[in-house]
């Protein structure tokens, strides 16, 4: 069960972290793709924590 809930939380993280990583190709602006690469990090070891 766990197994699973984790796996649909990474698929769930998966889908912005690839569409922020389009965006930055597009647009090349790094820094603000580093941070929301970071910030989405930050937020799915939170999210591990309180499952």
């Amino acid at each position: 069960m766990l197994a699973a809930a984790s796996h649909r939380c990474t698929l769930w993280l998966a889908v912005p972290i690839y569409l922020l990583w389009r965006q930055q190709r597009s647009f090349a602006n790094g820094g603000v793709y580093l941070f929301l690469v970071s910030f989405e990090l930050m937020y799915a070891v939170l999210a591990g924590i309180s499952a």
